[in-house]
């Protein structure tokens, strides 16, 4: 009786909807790949030791690497200057770490600022400099010098003094490069101190001695020597000829009529044998000339400019 009623029962299907489905199919992919999270976490960490070793790789290329140290070098412009010697200085002077790490001739911690300021600050000659860098490894000097008149020694010290009366470099006059230049030297006797980057000539007043010295060798064939002022104010110049006679000049008279003077006595009244017995000849008084030898103690005036002059008079003149 049992058994017929529980076969006239009717069987009850449950038909799953799709949500189960989706739902089922996913605990079963869970179900089937229980390591699936652990592979996103592996992928993560991967990703991440990639980024690290890429930004790595570009810090060491950057600030560690030789990629950007510097290889080239080039100078333009130098004339006196060596570039050789303007190549080494920069070199020397980005040289080294910085904390012990970073190499300091790195394009990307040069300043071509610094390297300007330095190269003018150790090379006087140097009138205006450029520096640029061009990457990776190269960089560009590019320098103007300054033009040297002469050299000018007071107080002890000598400086060459460029083409605005300023002292820029310190020399030793005696030195190769000083006799090889052919530079004036300069003396001032009243031993005034001058210093380095110092205003301390009138530009006509280097022009005049250069003409000068120019003019005595060009025209008369007398080379000069030394050449002193008793100070620079005077306008007194008083030149040393390779004879052993002096020769004084008067910047405000006038060195065109100077030369004429002293042409005028040196090939009409003193020969050029007794040339080297001369101890002065001063062109100092306008359309005046007074010359002295060795072994007299009179000093003699030149008929040549003045000609109510007695030729063999004895004057006074300037000391």
């Amino acid at each position: 009786m049992f058994g017929s009623a529980n076969k006239n029962k009717k069987r009850k299907i449950v038909v799953p909807s799709e949500n189960s489905r989706v739902i089922s199919s996913k605990k079963t992919a869970r179900q089937r790949h229980p390591d699936s999270s652990v592979g996103k976490t592996i992928g993560k960490i991967l990703y991440a030791i990639l980024v690290a070793v890429f930004f790595a790789t570009i810090i060491y290329a950057l600030f560690f690497s030789r990629l950007l140290a510097v290889t080239q070098m080039n100078v333009s412009g130098t004339d006196k200057l060596n570039s050789n010697d303007l190549k080494k200085f920069v070199s020397a002077d980005i040289s080294g770490k910085y904390l012990k790490l970073l190499n300091r001739n790195n394009m990307l911690f040069i300043s071509a600022d610094k390297i300007g300021r330095d190269l003018a600050g150790r090379f006087g000659q140097i009138e205006s400099v450029s520096v640029k860098k061009i990457f990776p490894n190269k960089i560009f000097i590019s320098i103007a010098e300054r033009k040297s008149m002469l050299v000018l020694c007071s107080g002890g010290n000598c400086y060459v003094v460029d083409e605005n009366g300023n002292t820029f470099s310190k020399v030793d006059p005696n030195s190769h490069e000083i006799q090889q230049s052919g530079l004036p030297v300069l003396t001032d006797d009243s031993g005034k101190a001058i210093s380095f980057d110092e205003g301390v000539l009138n530009p006509d007043y280097m022009q005049f001695i250069i003409d000068a010295k120019d003019r005595l060798k060009g025209d008369l064939d007398v080379s000069v020597g030394e050449i002193h002022t008793p100070q620079i104010a005077s306008g007194d110049i008083r030149m040393m000829t390779a004879g052993g006679w002096k020769i004084y000049f008067d910047q405000t008279v006038g060195l065109q009529k100077e030369m004429d003077m002293l042409k005028a006595v040196l090939n009409n009244e003193i020969d050029k044998s007794k040339w080297s017995d001369l101890d002065y000849v001063d062109l100092r008084i306008d359309g005046k000339v007074y010359y002295k030898f060795k072994n007299d103690n009179s000093d003699q005036q030149s008929s040549q400019q003045n000609q109510n002059s007695n030729p063999q008079q004895t004057s006074s003149k300037k000391n």
